[in-house]
């Protein structure tokens, strides 16, 4: 009966030792982690050279895709027009592509302008490259078409 009761004293003394290496183990893997991340934060800074061209290249980023954006609405509206009086649109679809391409080509091309020559961080690239697609792509999904209303008060 007494090595019962020295085994189970025994065992209260070990168990509180082995849980609190295990929450020790467990908050030095948080502690790493957390340090991994702020270092991963710490790298995505830049300095004044770097914000500078990152303001150019904006900039820049946006007239491209401006002029792109242009090429875009002008397709989709032929497209619509075509719809309307059923003719083929075949062949402004493929000038569409063929835009979308060389828009994609061109800010690949300005990404690695970016990323290499100007040593702007990825985060950043990226951002351009959300700005470009948005210009480009997704903004000429939100034309407003008034022509049915006109057509009708022309009608009347």
């Amino acid at each position: 009966m007494k090595q019962k009761i020295c085994l189970l004293c025994l065992l209260l003394l070990l168990i509180p030792q082995y849980v609190f290496a295990m929450a020790e183990n467990q908050l030095m893997q948080i502690q790493e982690e957390t340090n991994r991340i702020v270092q991963s934060i710490e790298s995505q800074k830049i300095d004044g050279q770097t914000a500078n061209s990152f303001v150019y290249a904006l900039l820049a980023i946006v007239a491209i895709s401006m002029i792109f954006e242009l090429f875009v609405r002008n397709y989709k509206r032929e497209i619509y027009e075509k719809k309307d009086i059923k003719e083929p649109t075949k062949q402004i679809r493929i000038k569409l592509w063929i835009t979308y391409g060389i828009h994609l080509t061109i800010l690949i091309i300005f990404c690695m302008i970016c990323r290499y020559l100007f040593n702007i961080t990825n985060i950043y690239v990226w951002f351009l490259v959300v700005v470009s697609i948005y210009i480009v792509e997704i903004a000429p999904l939100f034309t407003i078409h008034f022509r049915k209303k006109r057509d009708k008060e022309e009608q009347a």
